[in-house]
């Protein structure tokens, strides 16, 4: 996908793959970071013109959350967690729309800017303080069920 978009262009947007696909060595315009650690990784979301996440299966998506959260507008393909996880808050796309949609999101700021504000908005509802938050409520509910089934 990313050769295609790539062609299309004239001035395409260089594509950076982490950890172990980028080990395969390089094509023309993808830069390599093989062992960025996650200050690095950081870095890297801050200074995004996007996240471009093509797995249409995903264990949680907690790559997309970490982009949403820095702000980095997200192209991933459309799955169920994706459609979870993002909600509205990234551009998903079906497969072999790919490069369609990394030629939409270089083109249009507005959309980068709509998708890194919604991104970010929607990336607190998965923050760890939201989690305790949730998990705690789960356990008063439990121990209120438990406490009012051993009443009757």
């Amino acid at each position: 996908a990313y050769a295609e978009y790539r062609a299309a262009e004239q001035e395409p947007l260089a594509l950076v793959l982490c950890g172990e696909s980028a080990r395969s060595g390089g094509a023309p315009g993808v830069i390599g970071e093989p062992d960025a650690g996650p200050a690095r990784l950081a870095e890297l979301f801050a200074g995004a013109a996007a996240l471009a996440h093509p797995a249409p299966l995903e264990g949680f998506g907690l790559t997309l959350l970490e982009a949403m959260a820095a702000a980095t507008p997200v192209l991933g393909a459309r799955s169920a967690i994706a459609e979870e996880v993002c909600g509205e808050a990234a551009l998903l796309v079906g497969a072999g729309e790919l490069a369609d949609g990394l030629a939409r999101l270089h083109h249009d700021e507005a959309l980068r800017e709509r998708l890194a504000r919604a991104g970010t908005e929607r990336a607190v509802a998965f923050s760890w303080e939201s989690s305790a938050q949730l998990h705690e409520l789960a356990y008063e509910l439990a121990v209120e069920r438990r406490a009012s089934t051993r009443r009757r």
